[in-house]
């Protein structure tokens, strides 16, 4: 008779199986990808004008030393200026800018890892935790615990990522509870 899993081992199994689910591997390279790919869905519909929320946002987010953004908005410019239109306002703005700056000028980079990079490894990985909380799991455990398994120490161990930092995507991610709980749901569904 085959020996029946214990809660812990069904755990580590039901994340196993829900991570393979993502679209692509967990690499920084491939959230870089999807990071930008949803910085530029977010951006259909922007006019680029005065008290646009969403062009205001990225050029905020570009000005702030992301990389990504000002690539994106780089590309917009381009594509406006190729096919012969003028540059809205807050796009021409953003243009003059790099125009008056060292010609090698980026935005300042940010201190520590690019948050893009792991962008869509982290919202797995939250997602997988959210899992477990429903099936009883508490999120984090005490340090000094080792008897029990928490949610954030079962998906560290599948996803070969520190405790520590799986305890830290999930307490940014919390944020997103409800949504982050639609979207994993739907997700181990499939």
């Amino acid at each position: 008779m085959p020996r029946r899993l214990g809660p812990e081992e069904e755990a580590i199994s039901l994340v196993r199986q829900f991570l393979k689910r993502a679209a692509s591997p967990l690499t920084r390279e491939a959230g870089r990808e999807l990071y930008r790919a949803y910085l530029k869905r977010t951006m259909s519909g922007c006019t680029w004008r005065v008290g646009d929320a969403k062009a205001e946002k990225l050029i905020g987010r570009a000005k702030d030393g992301d990389q990504d953004a000002d690539t994106i908005i780089r590309e917009v410019a381009h594509s406006f200026l190729a096919h012969g239109y003028q540059l809205p306002e807050l796009l021409n703005a953003y243009v003059l800018n790099l125009l008056v700056s060292p010609a090698s000028y980026r935005p300042p980079r940010r201190r520590g890892p690019n948050p893009a990079q792991n962008w869509y490894r982290d919202i797995w990985l939250a997602m997988g935790v959210f899992l477990l909380t429903e099936r009883g799991f508490k999120p984090t455990k005490k340090r000094t615990s080792t008897k029990t398994e928490s949610a954030c120490s079962i998906v560290a161990k599948v996803s070969n990522t520190s405790e520590a930092a799986v305890e830290k995507i999930w307490m940014r991610a919390k944020v997103l509870d409800e949504d982050l709980g639609k979207m994993a749901r739907v997700l181990s569904e499939k």
